[in-house]
């Protein structure tokens, strides 16, 4: 017999019988493109009109086909034929959501393993890929929609993958319209976005307004659109808003004008909370969103004499410096800055001649121009690092006294800003003392880099403090 074959291989096995011996011989075939040979056989029944097994019934008519092919191809049609469904013994189903035109591209793809995918028809496809499950297709229908989103398309392609359960596009449309935010919150297919898709939108850090306050009005606008059937969905929406980002007066002025509307949604009481919240942390949070900050570098300045102060604020964005007015915030030698929200706190540091450490801590506020005494620190400090790291200040090492012959602090202590509290968090395992030190706050840990173990002992070792178990 004659093989036709892509690849075989030749084994040959020694035998033997009556002491003479035979080969016997094994012959291996691979036909590499047996599959797509498969394809093209039943591609051949299907334009033959042979073989049929199924019948899919549409409105307007009935399309014969293979199990095979539909079971191969298509999760939906699979796990139909797999359980005692009706369709499965009675060899038909009846599909009403797609047109026919969808089921002929359908089978078109199931029995070529080929389609073309244009503008016209991705979202018929996007609809049939994810109603019968067909996941190769469904991808490549995101691929090439996720190519295309654009300030025209990228509401609706939001809306289209969230209705198909495409997260995949839904994820990168999402992105594109929380980065595109303040272009597209006016326009009259946002105020369509359902509630599910605003919330998410609404949760992020990048959304991209140019004020907190942006947030809180196209949640009130996209409510008032549709008053009757979206009130509800009020309370959930305002509490994605960062309420405490915002002034008083902005809040006092959504209380004056939209009374009835947060009394009947039960959103008084949270405008109002946010409203003491402000009045007593108000620039203590650190959560306001990117685009609604700029950042600066500050640099501050006092004269031996403490009576010439200068205060200096770098624009990071726009390079420039600015001059602001004088603070008179005295820096005690030693002392360490940190910023947190829009304030920056200023900690320890020698006083009078004798050299004694202060345990005291000053908030400042460079947007008014005001400081005042903040919660003093268990232990007097100076020469140590501060940092503000895990939505707290941290203060760490230092010595009690600016003296050669004191030993340097093992003590680690963080303040939270909100409730002004310190407390002792685990020491250092070795005691280190500023000016060399620095300190670098990533994710839940903090770097301690460098700095004087003693008066004549410079170390290059880094100490790491781990949040979540509390050690350094």
């Amino acid at each position: 017999v004659e093989l036709a074959m892509d690849n075989s291989y030749n084994s040959n096995q020694q035998t033997s019988c009556n002491g003479i011996s035979s080969e016997k011989k094994n012959s291996f075939l691979v036909s590499e493109d047996h599959g797509q040979k498969i394809l093209s056989i039943l591609q051949n029944f299907r334009e033959q009109n042979v073989f049929y097994d199924f019948k899919i019934i549409m409105k307007d008519e009935i399309i014969p086909c293979h199990r095979c092919v539909l079971a191969a191809c298509s999760d939906f049609f699979r796990a139909m034929f797999e359980v005692n469904m009706k369709e499965r013994d009675g060899g038909s189903v009846t599909i009403t959501n797609l047109s026919s035109k969808a089921v002929k591209a359908f089978l078109d793809y199931a029995y070529t393993g080929k389609t073309k995918i244009t503008d016209d028809n991705v979202e018929m496809f996007f609809q049939l890929s994810s109603f019968l499950q067909v996941s190769f297709l469904s991808k490549a229908c995101s691929d090439f929609l996720i190519k295309s989103i654009d300030l025209v398309n990228c509401l609706q392609l939001l809306s289209m993958s969230d209705s198909y359960g495409s997260t995949r596009l839904f994820d990168h449309a999402l992105y594109f319209v929380q980065h595109h935010f303040s272009l597209l919150f006016k326009s009259s297919d946002f105020l369509e976005m359902n509630f599910g898709v605003l919330q998410k939108c609404l949760e992020s850090d990048e959304l991209n307004v140019p004020e907190e306050e942006t947030v809180l009005k196209v949640v009130l606008s996209w409510t008032k659109h549709n008053l009757e059937s979206r009130q509800e969905h009020l309370p959930h929406l305002i509490k994605k808003v960062r309420l405490h980002q915002l002034s008083e007066e902005t809040l006092q002025d959504c209380l004056l004008n939209e009374e009835c509307l947060l009394k009947s949604t039960n959103c008084f009481d949270i405008i109002m909370d946010a409203i003491k919240c402000v009045q007593g942390s108000g620039g203590l949070f650190p959560d306001a969103r990117p685009s609604t900050t700029e950042k600066y570098i500050f640099v501050h300045k006092t004269e031996e004499n403490g009576e010439n102060q200068y205060t200096f604020c770098y624009n990071i964005k726009t390079d420039s410096w600015k001059i602001l007015p004088q603070s008179h915030l005295i820096d005690l030698p030693g002392s360490s800055l940190s910023s947190y929200g829009e304030k920056i706190f200023l900690t320890g540091g020698c006083k009078e001649s004798y050299h004694d450490a202060t345990d005291q801590t000053w908030c400042y506020c460079p947007v008014k121009n005001d400081f005042f005494l903040a919660s003093t620190m268990k232990t007097p400090r100076t020469m140590h690092t501060s940092i503000m790291a895990l939505n707290r200040l941290f203060v760490i090492g230092g010595k009690t006294r600016g003296s050669r012959d004191i030993r340097s602090l093992l003590d680690v202590e963080s303040y939270n800003p909100l409730s002004k509290e310190w407390v002792s968090v685990s020491p250092l395992p070795r005691g280190i003392y500023y000016p060399e030190a620095s300190a670098i706050g990533i994710e839940d840990k903090i770097y301690i880099l460098g700095g004087d173990y003693a008066p004549d002992e410079i170390t290059d070792e880094v100490q790491v403090y781990h949040s979540s178990r509390s050690e350094w």
